[in-house]
């Protein structure tokens, strides 16, 4: 390689400069098929003639051949020397793979691998020579099909490149969104604070009515001397008042405006087309079909709405698993599809819009679509439900089971999808920024996932409450409705609570106990309940009182907390005070404990410390299916009570609030250790003398002293746990059941 290529502007220029036209031709390419318009080839000519031009400076001679040679066929295809096919297209994005690459690699990476593939560049530019000198069987010298709108005319790159673009840090970015978010909201409580300041003008004019009513009454003349001096003071302070009033009032109403206009365009340097995080699918979709035996294509609805890039980040994983669930389970064969009277190709439609403050995204198809009665069976199948209850689920609550670990109904598993490990990871993503999933399907007409999500994660509307004498915060993107309820209207059924709002019982429950706080002693003439609306359930949270509608900026807790039960994130009031932001999900798992347990407490009445002595309970903390259902069985076939616990983070949660005699522990499982999980435990002084047993694999007399130095009462190997081992060292640590 000549020297020049030591040059590494040159080739930092030409990586950026590859990268944009590459994406440019994937995108184009893709629909190249079907979409042979005009202005469509004339763009990807360009980008290649664009591409050969910049290798040829920094004289990357392979790179210009290929580009030649993709130049040679679009300018082909434009003539109307042949029109192209499949093999065309498969060679195309070939060629454009090999550039894209080239352009991710660094640029003092950038000759060596060039150098290193020199035999594929030359066998791709033949190929591609090759199959304009002999173009595939059936297709002959003809033209392209013109599209519809082929009179449109295309824009240039430097056409849609009309402002100047600045490269932030990803951290520099977060910074100034904190910042904008903060200013947002001081500038509401500057307003706040100038009502109050109204408030004080008001007391001055009460004063100086009380002072002149005294010295109308006063006899003495010193004592109204001193009367009319005060008048005269109270006069000119509240000339000055009002100077000052007048003054705050103009600059509240600027920097309230001001602050919005900062907001906003911060928030719109973070936020992205949605276009631009869904490039990457219509290739997907294609070559995964054509894998299968398919064909189809991924229609686009929505790509200009505005998406946080964090958010579209995350997406990126999800969406992927959904188009590829869709085009391996959902689409029929072409050959199927036309004897049902469908077009032979497939389509997937992903859409996003912004709805009541959140951000909407469905990606649906048009193939078979779910069979209710086989998914019925499926649960059924796996012990997940009886046959009976299974019968009483809506279609709602059989969808849900789609999104369970280790869950499918596919026949066969395929290199695609199949081994139910993807939806799970869906769900999980879209509940981790706070939004929720579900799905819709009609039997042969097609099946659509629609997830909401919220449209930035920087800032969030919320209602701020009391409870224990303390606030807390409740997105209001979670709030149903907000009720006074009076005593009359707090009804009663076998011990349980409930309002009836719109024709529907909607269970209540103090937040007091669900969050470990003292209750409020008494209903007041008017209870404040917040009903929370979640994915699946609607129930009351009655609080103390209402603090009123804040916009909070979400600081998210520290990571080595760990899970905060009930506990989403963290802002600051206006006043300077901290405030914790529930979780929604979290307080609905809680309470459903609560409910379980036998122990939630009456709105007004003091939370039972325990339900009469029954079974004594054990918390099994596994993440094995397998394993945690085998010691439940031992450990119910004993007489115990035992409640599961999926990984650390959730054995934890559960053990704050279940009151639990005995804690049984895995060591290896995600999100939190066992061995943590118990250093957590002994550290909370309320339930530091719960005993805790560890089960594990790990047998070595190191493992044994990790888990004992932690705080762990005992120490179980899992090839005992089967036999009386495991039910000998529970009654040794707690006695019977």
């Amino acid at each position: 390689m000549s020297p020049e290529l030591a040059d590494l502007s040159l080739l930092e220029l030409f990586a950026m400069e590859l990268q944009t036209h590459h994406q440019a031709m994937e995108d184009g390419l893709v629909g190249l098929e079907t979409d042979a318009r005009p202005e469509l080839l004339e763009s990807l000519m360009r980008a290649a003639h664009s591409i050969k031009g910049a290798a040829r400076i920094v004289n990357l001679d392979q790179a210009v051949g290929l580009a030649h040679a993709m130049e040679d066929m679009f300018q082909a295809v434009q003539k109307g020397q042949f029109q192209l096919g499949s093999a065309h297209v498969d060679s195309l994005l070939k060629a454009n793979d090999f550039f894209g690459r080239l352009g991710s690699a660094p640029p003092t990476e950038m000759p060596a691998l060039l150098e290193s593939s020199i035999a594929e560049a030359d066998m791709l530019s033949q190929e591609l020579t090759r199959l304009m000198d002999a173009p595939p069987q059936g297709q002959g010298q003809t033209s392209p099909v013109p599209h519809p709108h082929a009179g449109t005319p295309a824009q240039s790159p430097q056409e849609n490149a009309q402002e100047a673009v600045v490269r932030l840090s990803a951290d520099l970015l977060g910074r100034l969104m904190g910042l904008a978010g903060q200013c947002l909201v001081e500038a509401g409580a500057l307003g706040r604070l100038f009502s109050r300041m109204r408030g004080g003008r008001r007391d001055f004019h009460d004063l100086a009515d009380i002072l002149a009513w005294l010295r109308s009454n006063l006899s003495e003349s010193e004592a109204k001397a001193h009367v009319d001096r005060a008048l005269e003071l109270i006069k000119g302070m509240t000339g000055s008042y009002s100077h000052v009033l007048g003054t705050m009032d103009g600059l509240t109403r600027r920097m309230e405006i001001l602050s919005d206009r900062l907001y906003t365009q911060v928030l719109g340097s973070r936020m992205r087309p949605f276009g631009e995080g869904a490039k990457p699918l219509p290739r997907m979709v294609r070559d995964i079909a054509k894998q299968l035996g398919k064909d189809a294509r991924l229609v686009l609805e929505g790509a200009k709405t505005h998406v946080d890039r964090d958010i579209m980040e995350l997406l990126e994983a999800p969406l992927m698993h959904l188009a590829r669930n869709a085009v391996d389970h959902g689409l029929e064969v072409p050959e199927e599809r036309t004897r049902l009277g469908k077009p032979g190709q497939g389509t997937l439609t992903l859409g996003a819009r912004h709805v009541a403050g959140t951000l909407e995204i469905r990606l649906g198809d048009d193939g078979r679509g779910i069979d209710l009665e086989k998914l019925r069976e499926t649960v059924v199948q796996k012990g997940l439900a009886t046959p009976d209850m299974a019968l009483r689920m809506s279609d709602a609550e059989l969808f849900d089971f789609l999104f369970l670990p280790g869950f499918t109904t596919a026949e066969t598993i395929t290199h695609v999808s199949g081994r139910g490990v993807g939806l799970d990871s869906v769900k999980t993503m879209v509940q981790g920024v706070g939004g929720h999933v579900r799905v819709e399907s009609s039997l042969g007409k097609g099946t659509v996932f629609i997830l909401r999500l919220p449209v930035s994660c920087s800032v969030i509307r919320a209602l701020v409450v009391q409870v224990a004498g303390e606030p807390y915060a409740l997105p209001l993107a979670r709030i149903g409705r907000v009720v006074s309820a009076g005593p009359d209207e707090v009804l009663s059924i076998e011990g349980r609570q409930y309002l009836t709002l719109d024709g529907a019982n909607i269970g209540l429950a103090p937040a007091s106990q669900i969050l470990g706080k003292p209750p409020a002693p008494t209903i007041g003439e008017e209870l404040p309940v917040v009903v929370l609306q979640g994915e699946s359930s609607r129930f009351g949270l009655a609080v103390d009182a209402f603090l009123g509608e804040r916009d909070l900026v979400v600081h998210p807790l520290d990571l080595r907390l760990g899970k905060v039960p009930n506990v989403a994130a963290a802002s600051i009031l206006d006043d300077g005070a901290p405030v914790l932001i529930l979780d929604e999900a979290d307080l609905a798992r809680s309470l459903e404990s609560l409910l379980t347990e036998g122990r939630l407490a009456k709105v007004g009445s003091v939370a039972p410390t325990g339900p009469a002595r029954g079974p004594k309970k054990v918390l099994v903390v596994d993440d094995s299916l397998t394993v945690r259902e085998v010691e439940r069985q031992l450990l119910a076939g004993r007489g115990y009570q035992a409640v599961t616990a999926v990984d650390g983070m959730e054995g934890l949660a559960l053990a704050s609030i279940g009151e639990f005699d005995l804690i049984i522990t895995d060591v290896d499982m995600p999100r939190m250790t066992g061995i943590e999980l118990t250093r957590r435990i002994k550290a909370d002084p309320a339930l530091t003398r719960t005993p805790v047993m560890i089960v594990s694999y790990k047998d070595r007399p190191e493992d044994r002293m990790a888990g004992l130095e932690a705080g762990a009462d005992y120490y179980l190997a899992k090839s005992g746990f089967r036999d009386d081992a495991l039910l000998d060292a529970v009654f040794d640590l707690i006695g019977g059941p």
